[in-house]
């Protein structure tokens, strides 16, 4: 009875072996996450990361330090490279194309910057560090001397 035992803990050895040695973990993809860094992550991890529909809830920093709640329901909906800004008062503010560029952010840090422009508003480039999700919460924040901070809640398209 033992020797028997043995085989079949040896086969199934064997099998797991085979089985993991087949694993070719570069072509796994990338599944989203509730809570990770992604400032430090490379682009298709950032990317995947952030794709979907999102709620702003508050905004915190900038010049005044302050905290502000968000109004009229403002959403950021990202899908591949292309970004949408809209809220219940004025429909969509901004429908426009994501460009990343690998910088430094203003703390010194080597990332990837979202980037977009909306030329109703300034000729000139958004540049914003996508920080973190942290328990379904998307931080991102300004490319800026005096940075807000932007936290989104993940939420199903409406």
């Amino acid at each position: 009875m033992k020797s028997f035992f043995q085989f079949q803990l040896m086969l199934l050895v064997l099998i797991l072996l085979l089985f993991f040695s087949n694993c070719q973990y570069d072509s796994l993809p990338i599944l989203p996450s509730s809570n990770i860094i992604l400032h430090d992550k490379p682009l298709d991890v950032i990317r995947a990361n952030i794709q979907g529909h999102w709620k702003l809830l508050f905004a915190k920093g900038g010049f005044a330090g302050g905290t502000y709640p968000a109004k009229h329901n403002q959403y950021m909906k990202i899908t591949d490279d292309h970004i949408i800004y809209g809220d219940d008062s004025l429909g969509v503010t901004l429908d426009t194309t994501i460009v990343w560029k690998r910088d430094k952010d203003i703390f010194g840090d080597n990332t990837y910057l979202m980037s977009y422009s909306d030329s109703r508003y300034y000729s000139f480039p958004f540049y914003e560090i996508v920080d973190r999700i942290q328990n379904d919460t998307l931080i991102i924040i300004d490319d800026v001397s005096d940075p807000d901070y932007l936290f989104y809640l993940k939420t199903k398209q409406p």
